[in-house]
């Protein structure tokens, strides 16, 4: 199953594979598109309890701290419902994760890379 959102400055497609519910975002993570991502995932990974959810962030270029309010609540609603969450992030994004105070735990690893990753899959094998 795949799903597309796009507004002017974020797209959001999303797929389901081999175990894991995939956000991929692009763009500008503000106001109402972390909203969207919300919506989103409750729709998708919160149904089907076999789902971990992996967010792939390698092309985003700005985040909000609403942004990482909003992935601190998806984090959490994965976490109590068993699963864990994945995040494939670019160096700059991942650097605002470690001052936030994201580290890596048992249920959320977050993955730095410097450049997109097309399979993302493949990315938590890394």
């Amino acid at each position: 199953m795949s799903s597309v959102l796009q507004e002017s400055h974020i797209a959001i497609d999303s797929n389901e594979k081999n175990g894991y519910f995939t956000v991929n975002i692009s763009g500008e993570m503000i106001g109402n598109s972390a909203n969207d991502l919300v919506s989103l995932v409750d729709k998708f990974i919160l149904e089907n309890q076999s789902v971990q959810l992996l967010l792939d962030l390698t092309r985003v270029t700005y985040i909000s701290s609403y942004s990482f309010g909003i992935i601190a609540f998806l984090w959490e609603k994965a976490k109590e419902s068993g699963r864990r969450v994945f995040i494939v992030a670019n160096t700059a994004v991942a650097a605002k994760f470690d001052r936030l105070g994201f580290n890596n735990s048992r249920d959320l690893k977050i993955i730095s890379l410097n450049t997109p990753v097309h399979d993302t899959s493949m990315a938590i094998a890394i």
